[in-house]
């Protein structure tokens, strides 16, 4: 390898998203800059986790919290199904995942809760499942 060029596998890691960074900065293809005001207190927050170790920059702060909130505020797709795959689906999926939750089972499943609840009432009527814990 020549002096001065990069080898992928001699890049950094961050320590929490494990994805590679050169210089305390997240290597990254494209990159796009957003300015923003914060509020004294929010600037000593973000530096405090900063200093604390739990980012490696303000950027690397910026760009988790967007991450954060992107996937927070993705819009849902809920699937229309009849009751009778809904019953299938939900009674499938409870099988194999033991100690889930009905509203964890409408997000697996891409259902709206009130299918899922409707589904899970008629096989607890069944006596194919038993009561949620």
């Amino acid at each position: 390898m020549q002096k001065g060029s990069k080898d992928r596998n001699s890049l950094g890691r961050h320590l929490y998203t494990n994805l590679p960074t050169e210089n305390g900065d997240l290597v990254a293809i494209g990159k796009y800059q957003a300015a923003v005001k914060l509020t004294p207190k929010e600037f000593e927050g973000v530096e405090r986790l900063v200093k604390a170790g739990y980012f490696l920059n303000i950027s690397d702060f910026v760009r988790s919290a967007v991450r954060d909130k992107l996937e927070a505020t993705k819009p849902v797709l809920v699937r229309r199904i009849s009751p009778r795959a809904a019953r299938k689906e939900v009674y499938l999926h409870v099988k194999s995942h033991s100690g889930i939750y009905p509203d964890e089972v409408a997000d697996a499943l891409n259902l709206s809760l009130e299918t899922v609840m409707e589904a899970v009432s008629a096989l607890m009527l069944e006596g194919k499942i038993g009561e949620f814990t």
